[in-house]
């Protein structure tokens, strides 16, 4: 630590002119191949909006299906929850089927819908 202003000064200076940092003799830390930008980026079709690997489209394309699913199910299961318990229509109650006791014929099909109305 320098005593005073002006040695702190004079080994500022040093620092900046003279000392040379050992990262800068060091080689590059991250290296590039030439051309692998280009051939990531050339390995997606954005006109046609596909892979160009079959095997990496065939395994999007089954990720899509399966987001797909889950949104239209959770969707179905909002859209159950909001609607009335009986449709429109036929009158005749939407959720008998979810009951096992709507399986057996031999009871009568007066049950409780499982959804309070």
């Amino acid at each position: 630590m320098a005593a005073s202003w002006a040695e702190e000064v004079q080994d500022y200076q040093h620092d900046r002119r003279v000392k040379v940092h050992p990262d800068l003799f060091k080689g590059r830390t991250v290296g590039y191949v030439r051309g692998e930008n280009s051939k990531r980026e050339r390995s997606y079709n954005p006109l046609l909006g596909r892979f160009l690997d079959q095997h990496r489209e065939r395994e999007q394309q089954d990720f899509e299906e399966k987001v797909k699913k889950n949104y239209l199910n959770m969707a179905r299961d909002i859209q159950l929850r909001k609607e009335a318990p009986y449709d429109l229509i036929t009158h005749e109650r939407k959720f008998e089927a979810l009951v096992p006791e709507a399986l057996d014929p031999a009871k009568p099909k007066d049950l409780k819908c499982p959804v309070p109305d």
